[in-house]
């Protein structure tokens, strides 16, 4: 992940946040380097939504998933929570 990313996220003195533009440094970091931290910080995203995007719950149980996948940390439990209650009980 780069630095690029959680600037705009965060914000500072010097670069507004933007969280859209920090959901598109995400996603090619996710994309191109299959980086965990990215793919986890991606499906909260997708989780809660943008300002320009609404919020797409199976998007965000996929990035989750993948995220655990390569050991991306609280990755797994954040999918767990994104699993129907319903589908739970049956496990």
């Amino acid at each position: 992940m780069c630095i690029r990313d959680s600037l705009y996220r965060q914000g500072s003195s010097s670069v507004a946040k933007n969280d859209d533009e920090a959901f598109r440094w995400y996603e090619k970091a996710a994309l191109i380097r299959r980086d965990p931290e990215a793919l986890y910080q991606l499906g909260k995203y997708h989780r809660d939504g943008t300002p320009a995007r609404a919020a797409d719950v199976t998007k965000a149980r996929e990035c989750f998933e993948a995220a655990a996948a390569i050991g991306g940390r609280d990755a797994y439990a954040e999918a767990l929570e994104l699993i129907p209650a319903s589908i739970v009980l049956l496990l």
